[in-house]
């Protein structure tokens, strides 16, 4: 028997969002568009409508203007993917800002190369408060069993390099690798068997299993990494 197939999330389209809004939320907003490169838009998860965007593809960070009040945007929390299809994957991310009363406009590229020049695609999305400035992509329109690495933009910062991979093509016979993990404690600190396993190219999909992360207060269970901020104690 066949598994069910999965129903994706469809686009929420939101009020007040648009391409000027966007383009002065990245330091764009005097830049002239249109790169050459025929963007295709993927199709995102509560996402806003995707177009050419200028430097999009060339490996080069957005351009911000922190004289018209852009503010300074880190990635602190690293990027992600998942749940893959033959043809989409889910990117996520989560930006951190000072001023949590503003939007901020973020833009996921797709290369199908480690070395981010063979450029596949982008998606443009707008986060604030609403959704903790996190940002998920349901990007479609990519290729079968392929990986493809990705990174995030705002504000002419850039996140650091994610790659994916996409599931095989419904009649695929080929056989499928996972790699299974499962009950994290941050106390132990040994996460090494993550950089294992994302060293390797033979794994279609990393399976975790639950209870991602256990904690206590410092010193109760595994002292080899302390918790940051340190818990309160009873």
């Amino acid at each position: 028997m066949s598994a069910p197939k999965r129903k994706r999330t469809r686009a929420i389209r939101r009020s007040g969002v648009n391409r000027r809004l966007f383009l002065k939320g990245l330091g764009l907003g005097g830049a002239t568009l249109g790169s050459g490169l025929g963007l295709s838009a993927c199709s995102g998860s509560d996402s806003s409508d995707a177009s050419s965007t200028a430097n999009a593809g060339t490996g080069a960070p957005v351009g911000a203007n922190q004289s018209n009040g852009v503010q300074p945007v880190r990635f602190l929390h690293g990027v992600a993917s998942g749940d893959p299809t033959a043809s989409a994957v889910i990117f996520w991310t989560r930006v951190t800002v000072p001023n949590t009363e503003q939007r901020v406009a973020v833009r996921l590229d797709v290369f199908e190369d480690e070395a981010l020049q063979a450029f596949v695609k982008s998606e443009e999305f707008v986060t604030d408060a609403s959704r903790d400035f996190t940002v998920k992509i349901d990007c479609g329109g990519l290729q079968a069993d392929r990986f493809y690495f990705y990174r995030f933009l705002s504000n002419g910062v850039s996140s650091e390099v994610g790659r994916t991979k996409t599931a095989p093509a419904d009649t695929s016979t080929r056989a499928l690798n996972f790699g299974l993990v499962s009950c994290s404690s941050l106390g132990h600190g040994y996460f090494n068997a993550y950089g294992q396993l994302a060293k390797r190219n033979d794994l279609d999909a990393i399976v975790h299993l639950g209870d991602y992360i256990y904690e206590y207060g410092n010193g109760e269970y595994g002292g080899i990494r302390p918790y940051q901020p340190s818990p309160a104690q009873p």
